[in-house]
């Protein structure tokens, strides 16, 4: 206890004195401001640790993904890219979101800009898998292929605590919907 009241009271400590001095005084206001400092550092601490474990999402990892080419139904589509989803986890998932990355064969730069964030809002019991098909994201003007396009989970929400995950109807391939072009 007391490195903190040492570092409470901080350079500035001072005992009472009479009669009140200029010197004194300025101690004093040297010492609220002190005070005041620490303060402001502990509550940007707090917010730091906050927004650290708000960002946090475990149930992203524990999420596994897999890309492969897609069948003919769903090319037919438009649906070129099939991802096999697997939930690793003991929590029913209710939404995920996944970011697609697309690299030119040699750049590790990636050139996705439409489609590269898709949402799947199937429900998914824990071990459960699902395969998805997607469109493939539209890459930067000027960029040349092959491409490698690679998929991570960007965040997972577990289905809020009361829902019947039973009668919850499974949603179907979703349109296609063509961004506009530039």
């Amino acid at each position: 206890m007391g490195w903190i009241q040492k570092t409470w009271d901080g350079p500035f400590k001072t005992p009472p004195q009479q009669p009140v001095t200029v010197g004194w005084a300025l101690l004093k206001l040297f010492e609220t401001l002190w005070r005041l400092l620490l303060i402001v550092l502990l509550l940007i601490a707090a917010l730091a640790l906050y927004v650290w474990y708000a960002e946090r999402n475990p149930l992203s990892s524990q999420i596994s993904i897999g890309l492969s080419p897609a069948p003919s139904d769903c090319t037919a589509k438009g649906l070129p890219i099939l991802a096999h989803i697997q939930n690793k986890s003991d929590k029913v998932i209710g939404e995920t979101d996944l970011q697609f990355r697309v690299y030119p064969q040699g750049i590790s730069k990636d050139v996705a800009y439409l489609g590269a964030y898709q949402e799947l809002h199937n429900i998914l019991k824990p071990g459960e898998a699902l395969d998805w098909c997607f469109p493939a994201p539209q890459v930067e003007e000027g960029s040349t292929g092959p491409y490698t396009i690679a998929v991570s989970v960007s965040s997972a929400e577990e289905l809020p605590k009361g829902v019947p995950v039973t009668s919850l109807p499974q949603l179907t391939q979703p349109s296609i919907v063509q961004p506009p072009s530039r």
